[in-house]
């Protein structure tokens, strides 16, 4: 097939699926650059589809190139705040690196324009908060006035900042379906903190989803934490495949309800809960879609552990869930932080350790515990677990006794035996630099 591509002349689609296969490798994209004006072009779509979530930078000057583009009346708002910075007078770049844009997440984009500002202005806080709102929403005007087209939005709000931010630009996107309409993955993660409980209600999210299903046809993965579900909205979304639900509080018996209610077949591929659901709402949820569970994770950290019951309650509930849904389970994380001394903390550990390892698939690619772990309740776990082929087991050890000794046990059940590809160890109490010489 390559062959006949490049006797045929198409050397530049040829060149172009190549370097696909760099998409993660930004070094090598990097050198992709050097080598003549074809890879460059394909290398620096690629490097330009997302740079705000390119973990390697540090001095944000991508937002600076953008900003380039900006027309004449747009670089003298930008100006009124003290931004006057030479290279924006350049008024062209080499590439049109706006039209590039692929991927997009709200807080990664604020957080790359704070950073940015903190380098150019003073430390006056209310001058630099209006000023990255401005830039917030020029960027956003840039994407789409140079037909940028996304492939995966995520709408991640932590902070008040987010809020603002996403509702100012939201405007912007509703009158432009054209930025939207190619989406195949939407994220939404929602973090309700102290200060931003009265923006939530105003935030044009419902609106926001309203418009996608009348203008994007497009969205096969749905992910999303708080949020309120409207069977009606989703059953719109003609192609969706899959949803994805990650740390939604809202996740009650009328959300339930809701999403059972939806017409069109999706699979729900992922649940990460914090809270655990009343019986009756987890039941009908796994009724539905618990043979496509394939990701399942708990993490908790204001659980009431003086109510034993109840701690025994969620216990079996969250054992039960993954027992029945093991079959297609491959991604799995249970975490649960508190108060360390607590009695109660320690009893519902070793319970999860010693009841865990007998239910588990034969194979699973991920496994997270952030736990107690001690000596004897781990060498539980392994001996139940011992036909279980784990990818990559990552542990968090929440409380370090120095007359636990846990390596023994992985030393004995995991190396030797080979049972695990990728170990990662995580002593909240403890360096592993203490264990050089025992790995």
């Amino acid at each position: 097939m390559a062959c006949s591509k490049l006797f045929s002349g198409y050397l530049p689609e040829l060149i172009d699926e190549i370097i696909q296969y760099f998409r993660n490798d930004i070094s090598t994209l990097h050198s992709c650059i050097l080598v003549n004006r074809l890879w460059c072009r394909s290398a620096i779509s690629l490097l330009w589809e997302d740079p705000f979530s390119l973990i390697h930078v540090q001095n944000f000057r991508f937002v600076e190139i953008y900003l380039r583009n900006l027309n004449e009346d747009d670089k003298a708002k930008l100006n009124e705040y003290g931004i006057n910075n030479n290279l924006l007078l350049l008024s062209s770049t080499l590439f049109n690196y706006p039209s590039f844009i692929k991927r997009l997440n709200t807080h990664k984009v604020g957080h790359s324009i704070e950073n940015w500002l903190s380098t150019l202005m003073d430390n006056n806080y209310d001058k630099r908060r209006k000023a990255a709102k401005l830039v917030y929403r020029l960027l956003f005007k840039m994407f789409i006035e140079n037909e940028g087209s996304l492939y995966s939005f995520e709408v991640k709000m932590h902070t008040i900042s987010d809020y603002k931010y996403f509702n100012d630009t939201m405007e912007l996107t509703l009158q432009n379906p054209n930025f939207t309409c190619n989406i195949r993955n939407l994220i939404f993660y929602i973090f309700i903190m102290y200060g931003c409980r009265n923006l939530f209600p105003s935030t044009n999210i419902l609106p926001f989803l309203k418009f996608l299903h009348s203008n994007c046809n497009s969205i096969t993965s749905f992910y999303f934490g708080i949020f309120k579900f409207e069977a009606e909205i989703f059953n719109q979304f003609n192609v969706l495949e899959s949803i994805h639900i990650i740390y939604c509080k809202s996740l009650n018996s009328q959300f339930v309800q809701q999403m059972v209610s939806v017409i069109i077949p999706f699979k729900l591929k992922t649940l990460i809960i914090s809270e655990i659901l009343q019986v009756e709402s987890l039941q009908l949820l796994l009724q539905r879609f618990g043979n496509d569970l394939e990701n399942f994770g708990f993490n908790s950290c204001d659980y009431d552990f003086s109510n034993k019951e109840l701690i025994q309650n969620n216990i079996n509930l969250t054992l039960s869930l993954i027992e029945n849904i093991k079959q297609n389970l491959n991604y799995l994380s249970i975490e649960i932080d508190f108060f360390v001394h607590s009695l109660n903390y320690n009893t519902i550990c070793s319970i999860v350790l010693q009841n865990l390892g007998q239910i588990l698939p034969s194979k699973l690619e991920f496994l997270r515990l952030g736990l107690k772990i001690g000596q004897n309740d781990l060498k539980i776990f392994l001996e139940n677990s011992k036909n279980t082929f784990i990818n990559r087991l990552f542990i968090r050890n929440m409380y370090y006794d120095i007359n636990e000794d846990i390596l023994s046990c992985i030393k004995e059940f995991i190396m030797k035996k080979k049972r695990v590809k990728y170990l990662a160890i995580y002593n909240i109490y403890q360096d592993l630099i203490d264990l050089k010489g025992e790995i």
